[in-house]
């Protein structure tokens, strides 16, 4: 695992009840939420205002992991580029400059995110073929087309970045119910 966590057991529980549980990440369809009183959905614990933080920290794990993956030689950065465009990551491959972007989506509009990320660096230096958007759904699973176009570098271990993926998903959502517990419990004292 690619780090160390507090919450190894809650951990290990949302991660098993992730992927044989379908029903586990459903419980609170349709109800109130008492922080932001926003219906529920079946991800409302991750996408709840209260817990903005915890969603960049999952993205920033997993932008941080494919670094991690990366060669040195690739010269990753994140870097704001000319036209104000912030990338999760900018390297080299073979003296050509590419992009990678980490998003989360719902499957139904997975394909849809991916071809947005596509044309949102299009242009010099970049073109379609030089963008390569790392589209993860909230149950943790990497769109085909972003591990295809990550196959332009050899290095990233695709079993690697579906573990850090993991890890992050099931870390964000064991700190996102902790802290939604908290938040309600303090509203009932």
């Amino acid at each position: 695992m690619l780090g160390a966590s507090n919450y190894p057991d809650s951990v290990m529980y949302y991660l098993t009840s992730l992927r044989f549980d379908k029903e586990s990440s459903c419980k609170f369809e349709g109800r109130i939420c008492p922080l932001c009183s926003s219906k529920m959905d079946r991800d409302h614990v991750i996408k709840c205002i209260h817990t903005s933080a915890i969603r960049t920290n999952r993205h920033d794990g997993i932008v941080n992991a494919i670094k991690k993956l990366l060669n040195k030689s690739r010269k990753a950065s994140s870097k704001q580029l000319e036209n104000l465009l912030k990338p999760d990551i900018v390297m080299e491959v073979n003296n050509v400059k590419y992009v990678i972007d980490v998003t989360f989506s719902v499957e139904d509009v997975q394909y849809s995110k991916y071809l947005g990320k596509k044309r949102k660096y299009k242009g010099d230096p970049f073109t379609e073929d030089t963008v390569i958007p790392v589209v993860v759904q909230y149950n943790g699973i990497i769109s085909q087309h972003s591990v295809e176009d990550l196959k332009i570098v050899p290095e990233v271990d695709i079993k690697k970045l579906y573990e850090a993926v993991y890890y992050h998903i099931a870390l964000a959502q064991v700190k996102a119910e902790d802290l939604t517990g908290k938040l309600i419990r303090k509203l009932l004292d």
